[in-house]
């Protein structure tokens, strides 16, 4: 499960849960503000945690997400009941 950890009027904070909900996929979302977590000691919000995954930073979000991004695309591109014919053609 993704959680994301935050805090309120946080600019970079609403841009991550905004694509997260944008994403349609299933994320916590944790209000943190004196009393953070152990594993968030020290790191600045927005944190995305996933499993033993912790993401922090503007440049490794921004990754994380478009990775998230692709994964999300290609999971519901192969389950639905369609068929899909792909770039050669050829089809389920």
């Amino acid at each position: 499960m993704i959680t994301l950890y935050r805090v309120a009027h946080c600019y970079a904070c609403d841009e991550v849960e905004d694509r997260l909900r944008e994403l349609v996929l299933a994320h916590n979302v944790v209000y943190v503000e004196e009393q953070r977590p152990p594993e968030l000691a020290g790191k600045e919000m927005p944190v995305i945690v996933e499993g033993d995954e912790v993401v922090c930073g503007k440049p490794a979000l921004h990754n994380y997400l478009a990775q998230l991004a692709r994964d999300a695309e290609l999971w519901r591109k192969y389950q639905s009941d369609v068929c899909y014919v792909d770039e050669h053609g050829k089809s389920c």
